[in-house]
């Protein structure tokens, strides 16, 4: 029994396979999440350039939501849920929130009117999904 295990133990073939086995798993993982985080970020990027596009289409007057929709799709290919809000502050104050109302007034400063174009979508890799989103500020003039 000891000559026996004596031959194994001085027996080095097979190790690059056991090697392989334990590191191989590891590699595999490492290569989908970097494609999963690259997939990510240019979809990110593709969507920035749509909520780009509807800031544009928003600069010379457009106003429809379903429009907005479209456009993104064109520009970007991806189906992306689009809101548009609106916030008002203070030229002076640069954290402070203000009601846009017509009535309402900063102390110094002047009134600028923004809006802000959001876009979410939900996508798909491999065995995780989560949510992009993008943001885009601009001034109402």
């Amino acid at each position: 029994m000891k000559r026996l295990v004596n031959i194994f133990r001085k027996d080095a073939k097979g190790a690059v396979a056991v090697e392989f086995a334990f590191f191989a798993p590891i590699i595999i993982a490492s290569i989908g999440l970097m494609t999963m985080y690259g997939m990510a970020t240019y979809d990110k990027m593709r969507m920035t350039a749509g909520s780009r596009a509807i800031m544009q289409y928003m600069l010379v007057g457009g106003q429809d939501v379903t429009l907005m929709d479209a456009i993104m799709y064109k520009s970007s290919g991806i189906d992306a849920n689009v809101s548009v809000s609106t916030y008002c502050s203070c030229s002076n104050a640069k954290d402070s929130s203000l009601s846009c109302s017509s009535t309402a007034t900063c102390a110094e400063g002047t009134k600028n009117e923004y809006r802000r174009i959001t876009a979410t979508a939900r996508r798909n890799f491999f065995i995780k999904s989560w949510d992009i989103k993008t943001q885009i500020d601009f001034r109402k003039d």
